[in-house]
């Protein structure tokens, strides 16, 4: 199973901070994925995008990530856990990271691309569905496809 994403560094560890998960909500697998350091900036007023009726504020990190069902990639504007705060739809991931930059300068320089492929995705959407099922206390079969069965009482669901 993947690391928690979204470690908090210390400020004397200069190591790289933990990427995303391979795959997030309905994506197919993830692209590209940035940290928005110090030296990144935030044009507040920016009017690009907007999170209900409230304009997005600085969100500390992005991905970038293909969608499953279509051939659009989908920008997550997400806080330092990896966890979605805004959700946008591009055709491409080079006019995504266009965006960000408009209401981020200087994020180009933060991208970095994912290494995961579509069987990463897969293997982690198992893992985590496993575990998930485990903690509701499923009965799961492991074969060729997952089979749920949740026993409450003596009725199968």
């Amino acid at each position: 199973m993947p690391k928690k994403p979204g470690k908090k560094r210390n400020r004397a560890d200069h190591s790289e901070p933990t990427p995303p998960p391979v795959i997030t909500a309905n994506d197919r697998v993830l692209r590209h994925y940035a940290v928005l350091n110090d030296s990144v900036g935030y044009n507040s007023g920016h009017g690009l995008m907007f999170v209900g009726e409230k304009e997005i504020e600085r969100a500390p990190c992005l991905a970038i990530c293909h969608d499953k069902n279509s051939a659009q990639f989908t920008l997550y504007y997400c806080d330092k856990d990896w966890s979605p705060i805004g959700i946008a739809s591009y055709d491409t991931v080079e006019a995504a990271k266009r965006r960000t930059e408009r209401i981020y300068p200087g994020s180009s320089a933060c991208w970095t691309e994912a290494k995961s492929t579509e069987e990463d995705a897969k293997r982690y959407l198992d893992e985590t569905f496993l575990q998930v099922a485990l903690k509701l206390g499923a009965l799961v079969h492991v074969g060729t496809n997952f089979k749920v069965s949740i026993w409450r009482g003596n009725q199968e669901r």
